[in-house]
């Protein structure tokens, strides 16, 4: 994967969550609930399957990665997120 690839993958996750941001801002700005009518039966959604990720995958998703440049970032990452036993 390019790095121009990776950063417009970056761009789009943030405008996603950009949005996102601005929509509960807006709600909490109008301190409204959404509106509801009558009340609905729930509706039971399919989970879908979720795909076992191998080790092997991980490595080398992250061997990309450390390729790109961004080695300390996910050095940094990994050492605020996984906690010692």
């Amino acid at each position: 994967m390019s790095r121009t690839k990776l950063l417009l993958d970056v761009v789009t996750d943030l405008q996603n969550l950009a949005g996102s941001l601005q929509t509960i801002a807006e709600v909490l700005a109008n301190n409204e609930e959404s509106p509801r009518t009558e009340e609905k039966a729930p509706v039971k959604k399919a989970k879908p399957k979720k795909k076992e990720i191998s080790l092997e995958e991980v490595r080398t998703l992250l061997a990309q990665r450390v390729r790109l440049g961004l080695r300390q970032i996910l050095k940094s990452y990994l050492k605020n997120t996984v906690q010692p036993n």
